[in-house]
């Protein structure tokens, strides 16, 4: 495990970094800390303390192994929107590279100065300013960071983080990004004043595995889930009456539902998945004009932006999933924000009407 001080970092960049075997007091804990980077992070955080005052960015011992289709790393803090300690998991080559430095990142402290980087790899670990990032949006900010220092992964926010906002998510990776941050890790990660996280290290390779790729070619889930893409949910969960609109006050016709998923489904230009996966079962939908503009076509980034809203084009949905990218705004908390008002709609507290209201202005 790797501990970053993000302030003593800043003002010393000699101090702040501290790097051990996992261990806890408890033999329990110890023993469950030991199953990876990911269950360390979740003993970590059963501190009060800790929930409140760390970040976490953690890889399992399959990712660290180079085991096929293991590229996901999981982002786990106490999120201001939830209330709670909430995790996630976001893909691209983050984690691999992550994998050759620790199996679990814990950052700690607020980092000095704008546009705040924290700079990993294999020769240490460093904390750098760069102003011109500041109001960024994720994929520039890539650019910008390979630009500055050279082929790299990084985790970063968008404007909506830097502003604070808890319905911020976070990026990792790039046409498309893969994006996390449910219940506000977004604005956790920029809590600690950082603007983005870069991993300079190179990907622990993965293993050639030529019976275990043929075994996900056969499995029949696997096939089905990467030819829906989950754009079957459209369907299926409106046969059930379970698809909403307004934030769940009304039900979406079953036609309607159909229409749109069948539309969806037109309009996907390509697929991508995990590293090393034999059945992709992300689609992308790409911007016509925007080249910077590519979404995932994902179920619950596409519905609570387009019939959740009223919107009946996927076109238009996209669009505004599009711009929640940019700004870095989480699709499935912004759209319960952005519903029309339902008949009966429920009593806001004042923080969750200025949450709302911040999010319409940004839009």
């Amino acid at each position: 495990m790797l501990r970053v001080d993000l302030g003593a970092l800043g003002a010393d960049p000699g101090s702040g970094v501290g790097a051990s075997r996992w261990r806890a007091s408890d033999p329990l804990d110890d023993r469950v800390g030991c199953w990876g980077g990911p269950a360390a992070a979740l003993v970590w955080f059963q501190d009060r303390v800790h929930r409140q005052n760390s970040f976490a960015l953690a890889v399992g011992p399959a990712v660290a192994r180079g085991v096929p289709t293991a590229a996901r790393a999981v982002v786990m803090a106490h999120a201001p929107l939830a209330g709670c300690l909430r995790e996630g998991q976001v893909g691209s080559d983050l984690a691999r590279r992550l994998a050759r430095v620790t199996d679990l990142l814990l950052l700690e402290g607020v980092a000095p100065g704008a546009g705040a980087v924290l700079v990993l790899g294999e020769e240490g670990v460093r904390l750098e300013c760069l102003p011109h990032l500041v109001g960024l949006d994720p994929e520039a900010t890539q650019r910008a960071l390979v630009e500055h220092l050279g082929p790299c992964a990084s985790l970063r926010v968008g404007p909506a983080g830097e502003a604070g906002l808890p319905l911020a998510n976070l990026a990792a990776g790039s046409d498309p990004a893969s994006f996390v941050g449910r219940g506000g890790l977004g604005a956790a990660f920029a809590a600690r004043g950082l603007k983005a996280l870069a991993l300079t290290a190179q990907e622990v390779p993965p293993v050639r595995d030529d019976p275990w790729t043929a075994r996900q070619r056969a499995s029949p889930r696997l096939a089905a889930r990467a030819a829906g893409g989950s754009l079957e949910l459209f369907e299926s969960l409106d046969a059930r009456s379970a698809l909403g609109a307004r934030g769940g006050a009304l039900n979406v016709p079953l036609e309607e539902a159909r229409a749109f998923g069948q539309e969806a489904r037109e309009r996907v230009e390509r697929r991508h998945g995990c590293r090393g996966c034999p059945t992709p079962c992300g689609w992308v939908l790409d911007g016509k004009e925007d080249k910077g503009a590519a979404v995932g076509a994902r179920f619950n980034a596409l519905h609570p932006l387009g019939q959740n809203l009223g919107v009946e084009r996927v076109e238009a949905a996209r669009d505004l999933l599009a711009r929640c990218n940019r700004l870095g705004l989480d699709a499935q908390e912004s759209g319960p924000c952005l519903a029309p008002r339902s008949p009966d709609p429920p009593v806001l507290g004042s923080d969750d009407r200025r949450f709302a209201d911040e999010g319409r202005s940004l839009l």
